[in-house]
């Protein structure tokens, strides 16, 4: 296994929004890599929709908020051909990650919160569970803050996401 100094730490998803269970995994990549090697990919970043409602900028600007000193990258969706299966893109997107932290010098190594956040990653990355978010009872979904949101919860919202973002997230609305 390669020495941790020459890993670049990555979190991919789409952070819609970043929430309370995505800092645990970033905090944990800043503990064991420190800020100037972790790595933020945003997917998603060339489309809004129903569950994607902010643009990669709002997005980034939110983690940034938390996070100035860490690189936040975008990463489009690339769209299924007409009867092409979402599986057949796996190869594609695989090669768009690698494009996207192509800069990098040295390797990198996925993480997230569960088996499941990287088993598609597991197939062709390095990949880590670094919290285990279901054992230490993280039970915040973005869909659940989207409905807060959408409910003007605010003091439901302050529970699920750090609070400095709250006027961020609630200007986007």
């Amino acid at each position: 296994m390669p020495s941790l100094e020459n890993i670049t730490g990555v979190q991919l998803g789409r952070f819609c929004p970043y929430h309370l269970g995505h800092a645990k995994v970033t905090d944990a990549i800043i503990d064991r890599h420190g800020a100037e090697n972790t790595t933020v990919i945003v997917g998603t970043a060339n489309r809004i929709t129903e569950r994607t409602p902010f643009s990669f900028e709002v997005r980034k600007k939110i983690i940034e908020t938390l996070y100035p000193d860490i690189e936040i990258l975008p990463l489009n969706d690339y769209k299924p051909a007409p009867g092409q299966h979402w599986e057949a893109t796996i190869p594609s997107w695989f090669q768009r990650i690698k494009k996207v932290l192509a800069h990098k010098e040295g390797e990198y190594r996925f993480y997230g919160g569960s088996p499941r956040d990287l088993e598609i990653l597991s197939r062709e990355f390095d990949t880590e569970v670094i919290v285990d978010r279901v054992r230490e009872g993280n039970q915040i979904t973005a869909t659940k803050i989207r409905e807060a949101m959408a409910r003007g919860e605010l003091d439901l919202l302050a529970e699920l996401v750090d609070e400095r973002i709250i006027p961020i997230l609630m200007t986007t609305t």
